[in-house]
């Protein structure tokens, strides 16, 4: 058995145990009027949660600072305009070209890098957010389940370990993975009902529209999977697997956005195309092969999207070490949006690059001034101060954001990198070993904190956190593996 399915059947025990206990528990808060006893919110978080930790030991997760905070705040952004009331959500973004996005109960929503290069606008971005949101409020995957047991054996478990192997190796492993224990009726699974990819599509668009978007650009953003399904023939994008589009569900959409107050035009975003030109060049090999493909962008004047891709074109220059060029494509930007973080960051970048770190850091630090505790600025002044020589800096500031995002993996594997340098072994050790356990490898959480414990033996104060920490993770550990 090879490493994923491997990590699907841990993952599988965890949950089958988790809904032996649940179900052996006196009375469970109500699901809703059809779900009534199933299994309750904070349950469904802790599955997700687990869910989690699995996805991120066994996929490319794209770690950007601008790219996360993005996705999170347009997320929540929806969030506050949908049907969902427990808004503990969790992002992520799998660095895979393909087209997919997924949601899982417990608020965990994912996107691979490809759902920006397929969606045109940042309406067709989200609308896609808006139809996983309303899977989740809507507790479709619970439904799925109960409805399910009684004509098969489906478990949760089960659908989110198909779930989970879809994301991780493709649908068509995780059908053929319908034939084991822990993914029975996979084929099944990974469909939701036509009844609930119905009411997904009309309470996302009804998300959507209270968002401030053009409810037509959903079924644009259709028309696009449709077009990118008859390009891929017998191979359609991920995401056409486990939400199959039908002509009549796209003439549904048209016919239900027609029906909304008329909008000249909705919700439009520069930053948007500032985060699709990010994606654009991440998949690029070749810097070179970058600088010519913007630079013809930006020389023709017909080009909407020209100031974009002055952006990317900065950014390719970067990547080909010319540095000065990257400037002075980029000042034109900044004179147009001064206060752009996502412009400025990539300025105090290309000034990190050239060894100009104090001007750098001091372009940050203004920044940071003007946007307290902001995410996107903490991690990249944080990695100027690491390269500047002042680590003990770096490690004050990430070990705040940690308080801020502590179940970030990201912020953790930089603070341990900070505390390394900083040669402080105790907070080298705590932070790995969240950054593991975050990653669902608790052996290599518990040997950190062993060894943190060690140097911890005459700072009793220190040492009660850390057993703390030790018996947290043993708890997770014997849940997975129990």
């Amino acid at each position: 058995m090879n490493k994923a399915y491997r990590l699907i059947a841990i993952f599988c025990c965890f949950l089958i145990t988790f809904q032996s206990t649940a179900f052996a528990s006196a009375q469970l808060p109500s699901l809703g009027d059809s779900t009534s006893g199933f299994i309750s919110l904070d349950q469904e978080h802790t599955l997700g949660r687990g869910w989690l930790r699995a996805l991120r030991s066994q996929t490319p997760i794209l770690e950007d600072p601008l790219l996360n905070d993005y996705l999170e705040f347009t997320i929540y952004r929806l969030a506050e305009n949908s049907q969902l009331t427990d808004r503990r959500i969790e992002t992520i973004i799998v660095d895979n070209k393909s087209l997919n996005a997924f949601a899982v109960p417990g608020g965990v929503i994912g996107v691979n890098t490809g759902l920006f290069l397929y969606s045109h606008s940042e309406g067709e971005f989200s609308s896609v957010l808006s139809h996983e949101l309303a899977h989740i409020s809507q507790r479709h995957f619970a439904r799925r389940v109960q409805d399910a047991q009684k004509r098969q054996p489906l478990t949760l478990a089960g659908l989110l370990a198909t779930v989970l192997l879809a994301v991780t190796t493709g649908g068509t492993a995780a059908i053929a993975a319908g034939s084991t224990a822990y993914a029975a009726n996979a084929q099944a699974s990974l469909a939701f009902s036509r009844d609930m990819e119905q009411e997904a599509d009309r309470i996302g668009m009804e998300t959507l529209y209270n968002s401030g978007y053009n409810p037509n650009e959903m079924t644009d953003m259709f028309r696009n999977m449709n077009d990118a399904k008859r390009y891929f023939g017998t191979n359609p994008p991920e995401y056409l697997l486990t939400h199959p589009l039908t002509e009549s569900r796209v003439s549904d959409a048209a016919n239900r956005a027609n029906k909304y107050p008329a909008m000249k035009n909705g919700r439009t975003n520069f930053e948007y195309q500032l985060m699709k030109r990010r994606v654009e060049v991440h998949t690029m090999t070749s810097a070179k092969a970058c600088v010519q493909k913007y630079e013809a962008q930006v020389q023709d004047n017909q080009s909407i999207d020209k100031f974009s891709a002055q952006y990317a074109l900065a950014i390719c220059h970067t990547e080909n070490k010319e540095y000065e060029t990257a400037l002075e494509t980029l000042a034109p930007l900044q004179k147009l949006w001064p206060l752009s973080i996502t412009i400025n960051v990539l300025h105090a970048e290309i000034l990190s690059k050239q060894q100009k770190l104090d001007e750098s850091e001091a372009l940050l630090k203004e920044l940071l001034k003007d946007n307290p505790e902001n995410y996107v600025i903490t991690m990249y002044l944080a990695n100027t101060l690491g390269k500047n020589g002042k680590a003990r800096e770096s490690a004050f500031l990430l070990q705040d954001m940690s308080f801020h995002r502590p179940t970030d993996p990201h912020v953790w594997n930089r603070l341990a990198e900070a505390q390394r340098i900083n040669n402080n072994q105790i907070g080298y050790y705590k932070a790995a070993a969240e950054y593991y356990q975050l990653n669902g490898d608790f052996t290599n959480s518990q040997r950190q904190l062993m060894r943190a414990l060690k140097l911890a033996e005459f700072d009793f104060h220190e040492k009660a956190i850390i057993e703390e920490r030790i018996k947290y993770i043993e708890s997770l550990k014997t849940e997975f593996n129990q």
